[in-house]
């Protein structure tokens, strides 16, 4: 089995995510869902839902026990800019592995203020749900100063 790959626009970021087997879907109301890059399967479709007191997601991966994944975030590192993962997913549920900038190609003079995707590693551990909040801001500034939100929902079967 390859890995499947769906490269999605939301707001001004490109986000690709990458799983083995992964179930993908776009909650923004569009109807649009990711689609796969290396894979010609069809990922499914549905409306993700929101939970008494919580707002809906804005991406719902759905991923096998033991399965590897990636969540990949564009931001600008050059700017100050870095996606952090933020305390209050479920450590039974889902771990992080390693973090990463994508390098550009060697011999490419670094390009301030251009933009640089930022890879997640994650881990299926247990079956069960749990969201993944990543906030977009300078260290220096804080995370209250967050200048984009994601929020995505994974479930483990």
């Amino acid at each position: 089995m390859g890995a499947r790959q769906g490269w999605m626009r939301w707001g001004g970021v490109w986000l690709l995510l990458t799983a083995c087997q992964p179930g993908l879907t776009r909650v923004d109301g569009s109807g649009a869902v990711a689609r796969p890059v290396a894979s010609s399967v069809p990922l499914p479709e549905g409306p993700a839902s929101a939970r008494p007191g919580q707002a809906a997601p804005d991406l719902v991966i759905s991923v096998q026990v033991g399965q590897t994944f990636n969540v990949t975030l564009v931001g600008i590192p050059t700017a100050g800019y870095r996606w952090e993962l933020q305390a209050g997913f479920d450590p039974a549920v889902v771990k992080l592995l390693t973090r990463r900038l994508v390098e550009r190609d060697p011999g490419q003079p670094p390009l301030v203020g251009g933009t640089t995707p930022e890879v997640f590693e994650l881990q299926a551990l247990a079956a069960g749900t749990t969201r993944l909040t990543f906030l977009n801001y300078r260290p220096w500034e804080g995370p209250q100063q967050a200048v984009e939100t994601r929020v995505y929902e994974v479930t483990v079967r």
